[in-house]
């Protein structure tokens, strides 16, 4: 466990060897889940939630934001990984009428270990209490899609598999 200033705990993500392998991951803040509307509910589950990769375990195809189609990642870049302790993030798209944030667990990621190897990607803040930052689109800004632990050195970079897509030529 590593504490943070703010003195709470998270986990780290542990840093791994081959990227077949399941692991246990940092646990984000989790907050009050409530009922959404079925509009942000159909646009947050557009994502693929098939990890296609190559014999070599990097992702086959090119990885898309969903929302505005603009390139994440290129082909051979990540590597999958499957998570064996879910983490949550909030959902892309909140409902307005919402008092809370909703979030959802994600337990299949796109690790990348270097943020050169984005094509496009936006980091935010620490999300509160943590030392997490959370990875959305550069171009819409909308998301997260994705997160790193900024007190895990090196860094690696986890872009959720169900939350983008696989370029279609």
């Amino acid at each position: 466990m590593s504490s943070n200033p703010e003195g709470t705990s998270a986990r780290s993500l542990p840093a791994l060897e081959n990227e077949s392998e399941s692991t246990t991951a940092a646990t984000a803040p989790t907050t009050t889940t409530s009922t959404t509307s079925t509009a942000v509910a159909n646009a947050n589950a557009g994502g693929s939630a098939v990890a296609r990769t190559t014999d070599a375990g990097h992702n086959a195809a090119t990885i898309v934001c969903r929302f505005c189609q603009c390139k994440v990642f290129l082909a051979g870049v990540a590597s999958h990984v499957a998570l064996t302790d879910p983490i949550s993030l909030p959902l892309m798209l909140q409902p307005k009428d919402s008092p809370t944030v909703i979030e959802s667990l994600e337990a299949s990621f796109w690790r990348l270990g270097n943020q050169m190897d984005f094509e496009n990607v936006t980091v935010a803040r620490n999300m509160p209490g943590t030392t997490f930052k959370y990875l959305a689109c550069g171009a819409c800004e909308i998301g997260p899609f994705g997160y790193f632990d900024n007190a895990v050195q090196p860094h690696q970079f986890f872009v959720a598999v169900g939350r983008v897509q696989e370029h279609q030529p």
